[in-house]
């Protein structure tokens, strides 16, 4: 059970420009320990706003900022730090939804970002957060009623 006083630890992937981390953070029990960020605008916004108060928080005041994609091996590093130190842990993310949305080419897997969404997964898998949050467009792993894998 969380304290009070103790925020559950969570990794960002995908972060894009900090919203869903505010939000989490806005709980008052969640505490962004990093943030992956592929597109450098994004991740720009994600500095500027870093330490800023929003509600009496100071968002991502303890989270480490990495302009880089999730499969490099500096975020694989940080990742396993994380899910080392702590055994309470939380990841999110919202993987790139272009190959998989109604309104463009519904390129799926074979689109590299497509890609990233399976990879997610393997991640959740291979590091065994407490929980995670999954965030995607509704068509996200089907085409014509067939699943992703």
């Amino acid at each position: 059970m969380i304290s009070t006083k103790e925020k559950l630890p969570m990794i960002s992937l995908f972060s894009g420009a900090g919203g869903f981390d505010l939000g989490l953070e806005s709980s008052q029990f969640l505490e962004t320990l990093l943030c992956v960020e592929l597109e450098r605008s994004y991740f720009k916004t994600l500095q500027l706003n870093q330490g800023k108060e929003f509600k009496g928080i100071n968002f991502l005041s303890r989270a480490k900022l990495l302009n880089t994609s999730v499969v490099d091996e500096e975020a694989q590093f940080e990742i396993s730090r994380i899910s080392d130190l702590f055994e309470n842990w939380t990841m999110v993310g919202g993987p790139p939804c272009q190959s998989f949305s109604s309104i463009g080419k519904m390129e799926l897997l074979e689109d590299p970002r497509g890609q990233l969404t399976p990879f997610f997964f393997d991640l959740v898998e291979r590091y065994r957060p407490r929980f995670f949050i999954f965030e995607n467009v509704p068509t996200v792993g089907q085409k014509s009623g067939e699943a992703l894998r």
